[in-house]
């Protein structure tokens, strides 16, 4: 019996030994197993940074993309600012020209030179017109002028002539065509309350009230020229606030200064004007939006200031 427990030794021994091999070999292969589910969990991980750098990238890009096609806008903005710079400051060079052409001009050589009676038939002829529009234009007989409101011949802010003064100042242009009216020289004088220009854009067309009661003086010299008159008989120009004809209330205001007066003259007292332009210049009236006395209208290129 001691024979074969010996003899079955080896054996067991050999079953043991493969029963202990098989149990490694499984411990191994779920390390391997666990090892690979990190690894795919680890990949899954680095996958969704990817895609998430891929998506920063992109809006990255985006973004890139957004500012450059901003910095071209500026950099267009700024260019069109500088062309508006130097169109401002060669319209001050030139009012600032003009302005000193006044100056020179006040020894005297611009007074108006007022006429003592004018002949019977033209007197009438001017009265009766201002009497047939009496909310536009008053006739005085004693200065040879027709007086027009502002308020009704041009829009708030604008040099444009309003269609019903352009009726009436073609009826105007018939009387000083016709007759003994023609022997006469006619000169144009804008004015305006003491309510300065505020808006930026009055500002850059006209700098102040000064300009802009001669672009209105000469709105009106080219609306009579466009109607007949020789523009070689019509000086125009304006004298802003300087020459009230009643006292501006606390506002500077006042509807008897913003006027435009019409003078007829001797041809042979007055100075000899430059040619006009033929026709009144286009574009639309506006106004409003801050503009007292002051919005859009044609380059000032008088000859009586």
């Amino acid at each position: 019996m001691t024979l074969n427990r010996l003899n079955a030794l080896p054996a067991a021994l050999m079953a043991l030994t493969v029963l202990c091999t098989g149990c490694v070999s499984q411990k191994g292969h779920d390390d391997l197993l666990s090892i690979n589910r990190q690894l795919e969990e680890r990949n899954t991980v680095l996958e969704q940074e990817v895609a998430s750098l891929r998506l920063a990238n992109k809006q990255a890009n985006n973004a890139i993309a957004a500012l450059e096609a901003r910095i071209a806008r500026l950099a267009a903005l700024e260019a069109r600012y500088a062309e508006d710079q130097a169109t401002i400051a060669e319209k001050n060079r030139t009012i600032a020209e003009l302005r000193n052409q006044i100056a020179q001009l006040g020894s005297g050589q611009d007074k108006i030179v007022v006429v003592e009676g004018l002949p019977p038939e033209v007197s009438d002829a001017l009265r009766e017109l201002a009497a047939a529009n009496p909310d536009l234009m008053v006739y005085d007989a004693d200065r040879g002028m027709i007086r027009l409101r502002s308020d009704l011949t041009f829009g708030l802010g604008s040099d444009v002539v309003s269609d019903s003064a352009k009726t009436a100042l073609s009826r105007l242009a018939n009387v000083l065509t016709a007759g003994a009216a023609a022997q006469f020289d006619i000169q144009v004088v804008g004015h305006t309350d003491a309510v300065p220009v505020k808006s930026a854009r009055g500002k850059q067309l006209y700098t102040d009230n000064l300009g802009l009661s001669s672009n209105r003086g000469d709105s009106v010299a080219r609306v009579l020229i466009a109607n007949g008159v020789n523009a070689g008989r019509v000086m125009s120009g304006g004298r802003g606030a300087t020459q009230p004809i009643e006292a501006n209330n606390a506002k500077g205001q006042s509807q008897a200064n913003r006027r435009v007066e019409i003078f007829l003259v001797k041809a042979s007292d007055a100075p000899a004007p430059a040619p006009a332009a033929a026709q009144p210049a286009a574009g639309p009236a506006t106004g409003g939006g801050g503009v007292s006395e002051g919005g859009s209208g044609p380059a000032d290129d008088s000859v009586f200031k």
